[in-house]
């Protein structure tokens, strides 16, 4: 995926999320939320607790694989 710093694109057509007005109805999917230092973890632990929904690496990757077209 390439983004201009306004738009994310795949093969040249635009990649959209779902619409969710707020951080309590969204889900955040993260790489690897270990790999973090204090300050950012305090952030990061602020930031999950609001989240509707939280997964890491695995479900990360899996719905990038689906939304990249690729068999999962």
């Amino acid at each position: 995926m390439i983004g201009d710093g306004h738009t994310t694109t795949l093969n040249g057509r635009p990649v959209r999320t779902r619409p969710t007005r707020r951080l309590e109805e969204a889900t955040l999917l993260t790489s690897d939320p270990l790999t973090r230092t204090p300050p950012e973890w305090r952030a990061f632990a602020a930031l999950t607790a609001r989240a509707k929904l939280v997964r890491t690496w695995g479900d990360c990757y899996g719905y990038l694989l689906v939304a990249t077209g690729w068999p999962t």
